[in-house]
This record gives C-alpha cells, sequence and structure tokens, in this order.
C-alpha cells in the first residue's frame, strides 16, 4: 500500500516538473530564440547591405535581383535563360534613369559578394531568411506604410518605386519586437505597431518607437527597418534601408 502510494507521489512530482518545465520553455526560452534569431536576422540585413556597397563599388548600380550578389548575371544572360523576371542587374540605370541597363555592368561585375547563400527552396532569386521567409530587394511603397514587394522585374512600377530597401517576407507580429530591438534599439509591441499603422495616416512615427516603412525608405526617419501598414494574412513586410543615396522613384522625389 505504502509503495503504491509512494509511486502515485512520484509520477505527481514528475508531471508537475515537467508543467513547470514547459511554463519555464515558453516563458524564457522561446523568447530569448526569437531574440537569438532576431539578432541573426539583424547580422545577416548588414552582411547583405556591405555586400551591396561592395557590388555598387565595382559596377556603380544596384542589382534589383538579390541573386546577382552571389552569381555573375552574365551567366544568364550567356545561357539563354534571360527574362525580364530575372535579368534586372541595374537599378540605378533601370528605375532612377528611366532608360535601359548598362550592359558593362556585366564586365564590371567582381563578385561573389555573397558566399555560400541560403536560397528558399524552389526560389533561387530569393535570400533564405534567418527570421522569417525570404529576402529580396525592391518594393512599392505608399505614403501609409502600404508595402508590395516587387518580384524581381526589368518593368518598373510608374510610381513609389523603392530599389534602395530589402524586404524581409513572412515576419510574424510576435517576431517585430525582437527584430526592432536587435536592428532600430528600440523595443516594440508587434501587436501594437500593426494597430497604430492601420490607421489611416495616424500610426507609424518615429515619436512612437517605430517607423512605418514609407518613412524609413524616403529616409525621413533614422531608423534603418520599418514595418509595413499590412501584410498578408497574419505575417508582415519588413523594409530595411540599405543606402540613403538612391531610392528609385516615389511620390516625393518623381523621376
Amino acid at each position: 500500500m505504502k509503495k503504491g502510494f509512494r509511486l502515485i507521489k512520484v509520477i505527481i512530482i514528475v508531471v508537475l516538473l515537467g508543467l513547470f518545465m514547459s511554463f519555464l520553455t515558453f516563458r524564457f526560452i522561446a523568447p530569448a530564440t526569437d531574440s537569438a534569431k532576431a539578432l541573426n536576422l539583424s547580422i545577416q540585413l548588414k552582411t547583405v547591405e556591405t555586400a551591396l556597397s561592395n557590388y555598387f563599388a565595382d559596377t556603380g548600380t544596384y542589382p534589383c535581383n538579390i541573386r546577382f550578389l552571389w552569381e555573375n548575371p552574365s551567366k544568364i544572360v550567356g545561357d539563354g535563360t534571360a527574362t525580364t523576371s530575372n535579368m534586372c542587374y541595374d537599378s540605378v540605370s533601370l528605375i532612377a534613369g528611366a532608360g535601359a541597363q548598362d550592359a558593362g555592368v556585366l564586365t564590371r561585375w567582381s563578385g561573389p559578394y555573397l558566399t555560400s547563400p541560403a536560397v528558399m527552396p524552389g526560389a533561387p532569386d530569393v535570400l533564405q531568411a534567418a527570421l522569417g521567409q525570404g529576402i529580396i530587394i525592391g518594393a512599392s511603397i505608399t505614403k501609409d506604410g502600404e508595402v508590395k514587394p516587387l518580384v524581381n522585374t526589368a518593368t518598373p512600377e510608374p510610381a513609389a518605386t523603392f530599389m534602395n530597401v530589402l524586404v524581409v517576407t513572412g515576419l510574424e507580429e510576435s517576431n517585430i519586437q525582437a527584430v526592432y530591438k536587435s536592428v532600430n534599439g528600440n523595443s516594440i509591441d508587434g501587436k501594437k505597431a500593426l494597430d497604430e499603422l492601420s490607421k489611416d495616416g495616424t500610426g507609424g512615427k518615429a515619436g512612437q518607437n517605430f517607423a512605418d516603412a514609407y518613412d524609413v525608405a524616403s529616409s525621413k526617419v533614422d531608423y534603418k527597418l520599418g514595418v509595413s501598414k499590412y501584410g498578408m494574412s497574419s505575417s508582415l513586410y519588413v523594409v530595411y534601408r540599405f543606402t540613403g543615396d538612391f531610392r528609385g522613384v516615389d511620390e516625393d522625389a518623381g523621376n
């Protein structure tokens, strides 16, 4: 009888310990994991920024397709598979100059500027993000903070096209606080950001400890990272400004 009672006590203790460890995992370990992933994302974005700076130093322009940070665009030109959806290697001429791409970029390219990148499965033009889903270059961003990531295309949209930003897709509300803290140095409640930015023109300013995508892309605020007004379903688009010297086309600057 006593042995059975002791066994029951042991079982109860084991169950309670299991519940306690689950609580600790949820309360402390999971947030720490999110913070670590956010830090990895911020490091990854900075690495891509450096790669883009080196690309510009060699070619005098930036690519529209992030793939060309590790693959020479002339390789695609040469193999006969080039299309307007994958051959944007000169955004300065194409977008800012509203002209044809400079073929000299193909000979000035001296990469790879990123080594051994992880790409999204089935999407060679999308860099796998350390947190979220993918990273691409360029977006159509309206003044109210709506973000529409550009499919890597050689056909610029008529207005509000920013080629000076990286777009991170697939971030959830729960990720935003950690990402902001890592990149912008500010802690923010992701749900509050989404709610505020969903209000017509009333949210997303620097004084509220977060910035909308348009203000970031337009260099109206010092923040490097901005959140979209809204994303698709439960995910948010986040933009990271990698240069302030070149935008593309926006509603303020004109062509």
